[in-house]
């Protein structure tokens, strides 16, 4: 998965699906069938991704929407699913980087905890073992992270995201809510401002982050305000890396490190020993009290 890439990537499919993101899209369900036409809606284009050598357990004459599946990974790999709604199935995913898909899910929402290896709600009351990212649902779900390091991505709805311990990565999407970090050393990725609130954040990255030709991406961290393109609460925020175009990022009284990447950035860091890093473009840091290091086109206030 790559650095920006979250695990609201797989395609929109219409059953089960396991697999690893390598080559072409393969969909196998009950019969046997295959689909390679399905998209996540509105989603960034899918990863390629080739059928797993898994065992799956299942009923197969039990009434439609009854019984209970148990999918078993194969160690190492990269496994993906999506589960079925309303049915009670256990995923023991074993080693690897793997990823459990509620994007194509409408409904109540779910709520899942992975430190307690179990999701409930529109999917039904699922048992999830060694999980490291997840796609929510359309509905309005609880993401809540372990002490392990994994990937969170709420989806649509009105979301609540706590990583919990570990060093995470949340992404904000389409819907609205709130994003937690929790303890570890953890990166939010903006995509989409409107609606939602982050607290506790290490690192907010929004190089993803979609704004108008010729406006900016402002934050202000001590006022723990983000005040364009849109409006969100943004407090206990450490470190800022600004999107593609032009950015206005301003520190606290504590340490923090801002880089604003392309475009003619303004950095301000006030107190605190800051870095301040402008990247492309003809960028203005402002230093301010305290030993901090500055590269950029215009500096002020910089000690190294």
């Amino acid at each position: 998965m790559s650095d920006l890439a979250g695990p609201c990537q797989p395609a929109d499919l219409t059953d089960d699906v396991v697999r690893r993101p390598t080559r072409g899209l393969v969909d196998h369900d009950d019969a046997g069938r295959n689909d390679s036409t399905g998209q996540c809606p509105a989603s960034p284009p899918a990863s390629t991704a080739s059928i797993l050598d898994v065992r799956i357990v299942r009923s197969r004459n039990r009434p439609t929407g009854g019984g209970s599946d148990n999918l078993t990974g194969r160690d190492g790999d990269d496994d993906i699913i999506r589960p079925r709604k309303g049915e009670d199935e256990t995923f023991d995913f074993g080693p690897g980087d793997d990823t459990v898909n509620y994007g194509a899910m409408y409904g109540s929402g779910i709520h899942l905890d992975l430190a307690a290896e179990t999701s409930s709600g529109a999917a039904g009351d699922d048992t999830l073992r060694d999980v490291e990212n997840v796609c929510g649902s359309n509905g309005d779900d609880v993401l809540l992270g372990s002490d392990a390091a994994e990937r969170l991505e709420g989806w649509d709805g009105d979301d609540v995201v706590n990583g919990m311990g570990g060093d995470d990565v949340i992404e904000d999407t389409w819907g609205s809510g709130e994003v937690l970090g929790g303890s570890g050393n953890d990166r939010v990725v903006l995509n989409w401002v409107g609606g939602y609130a982050y607290d506790g954040v290490d690192t907010l990255d929004a190089r993803a982050l979609f704004v108008d030709e010729g406006e900016s991406f402002v934050i202000d961290v001590a006022g723990g305000q983000i005040t364009n393109p849109e409006s969100a609460a943004a407090t206990g925020i450490e470190n800022v890396i600004g999107q593609l175009g032009r950015d206005v990022l301003r520190g606290d009284a504590a340490r923090n490190e801002l880089i604003g990447g392309d475009g003619a950035d303004r950095l301000i860091g006030r107190d605190g020993n800051d870095v301040l890093t402008g990247g492309p473009g003809a960028d203005n840091a402002d230093g301010g009290p305290g030993s901090d290091s500055c590269t950029a086109e215009t500096v002020t206030n910089c000690e190294g």
